[in-house]
């Protein structure tokens, strides 16, 4: 079974000269996420596009961008209060 980044990674070395474009509905379906949220990081500017007609593109280079950010994001360790009670089990 191979790892859907490893194909994109491999797909990015081939079209290294030429900007490829996704339309949302890849987008959602590659990053495994709603539509709406595609959208959303889309008009908030965290992942530039380009609108064809009713169709919205990002490039690759820019998804990939915006997916390493998302996970950075995710990955900062959150601070937690703990209750005095419990707080001899931390």
């Amino acid at each position: 079974m191979t790892d859907g980044r490893y194909n994109l990674a491999a797909g990015l070395l081939r079209n290294r000269g030429t900007a490829r474009w996704l339309s949302v509905e890849q987008i959602r379906k590659q990053q495994r996420m709603r539509r709406e949220t595609v959208i959303a990081a889309m008009l908030a500017g965290d992942l530039p596009f380009e609108q064809r007609g009713r169709i919205r593109y990002a490039r690759v280079s820019d998804i990939e961008a915006w997916e390493c950010s998302r996970i950075a994001r995710n990955s900062e360790p959150a601070a937690v209060l703990v209750h005095p009670d419990l707080a001899d089990l931390s």
